[in-house]
């Protein structure tokens, strides 16, 4: 089932836009384009340093108080997106895309208030991750591969998301979607699982010191 998204997130809000707003709304989307090319690009930095790096510095990283309440954030942040996701997701055999759109439908058709509440969680939790996502990438990840590799694992999600919420920028979402996809790729080829697996084992064991 296919529904029409002509219209973006915006036309089911209860505001006008006053003359004056549309230059400034302009000029807030091209910031927020511009942005998620640089995260792109820094992270796709970060990968190819990993190829070049010493030994890794992990401990330093989560002493750092800013790099780690930061990180625990975002963990949380992720953790609410892919539990909306599969909330939205339900019972159905639709993939998110699909049900994002039949949650237009519901709100633009059948003035479904719950499904206004729905988008507008998902919305937000969406910036929000956009926006941890390029304070991360401009951080030294190379060495934190393990969250590297979540970041943009979650950058594809939170893309697939973008890109049926806003039909304006939605080819844009969907080749930066594809390009974090070639990203993730590259990744694989790179880092060794079982460097994954080590480097999660040490973070966790640091946590711990660093709670206690």
């Amino acid at each position: 089932m296919s529904f029409d998204l002509d219209n973006s997130y915006l036309d089911f809000e209860d505001y006008d836009i006053v003359p004056g707003l549309y230059e400034v709304e302009g000029v807030r989307k091209i910031t927020e384009l511009s942005r998620q090319v640089r995260s792109l690009l820094n992270l796709k930095t970060n990968t190819i340093r990993y190829r070049f790096r010493s030994n890794s510095n992990i401990s330093a990283k989560l002493k750092d108080v800013k790099f780690y309440e930061n990180k625990k954030q975002f963990e949380s942040l992720a953790l609410k997106f892919i539990k909306l996701l599969n909330k939205i997701n339900g019972i159905s055999r639709r993939d998110i895309e699909e049900e994002i759109q039949f949650l237009f439908y519901q709100i633009n058709i059948k003035r479904n208030h719950s499904s206004k509440f729905l988008l507008k969680e998902l919305e937000d939790l969406t910036f929000q991750i956009f926006m941890k996502i390029h304070y991360f990438s401009e951080q030294d990840l190379f060495d934190h591969p393990s969250f590297l590799k979540t970041l943009i694992q979650i950058a594809i999600q939170a893309c697939k998301t973008r890109k049926n919420m806003n039909h304006a920028f939605s080819e844009f979402y969907a080749e930066l979607g594809e390009n974090y996809h070639n990203l993730e790729k590259e990744f694989i080829s790179i880092v060794p699982e079982k460097v994954i697996k080590n480097e999660k084992r040490k973070m966790k064991q640091l946590s711990k010191e660093l709670i206690s």
